[in-house]
């Protein structure tokens, strides 16, 4: 299943997804809109039909490791 950023909206209705939520993500520009703007219209926003199911998750804060090095 594909992801998306949380906070995003929705091309017809203006619906902001929270985390968790699930919608459908245009695999031409990446729009994600609510299920039920996707069974009402059948197409993206740019009249794609190429979409997949996707849930809202924030990406994972990656740990920078830092080595201390003493100057001789």
């Amino acid at each position: 299943m594909e992801t998306f950023e949380p906070g995003i909206k929705s091309p017809y209705v203006m619906h902001l997804f929270s985390e968790g939520e699930r919608g459908m993500k245009c695999l031409s520009c990446s729009k994600v809109m609510t299920i039920a703007e996707w069974k009402d219209r059948k197409k993206c926003f740019c009249k794609s039909t190429d979409v997949v199911a996707a849930v809202a998750c924030s990406s994972v804060p990656i740990r920078l490791q830092t080595r201390n090095t003493a100057f001789t």
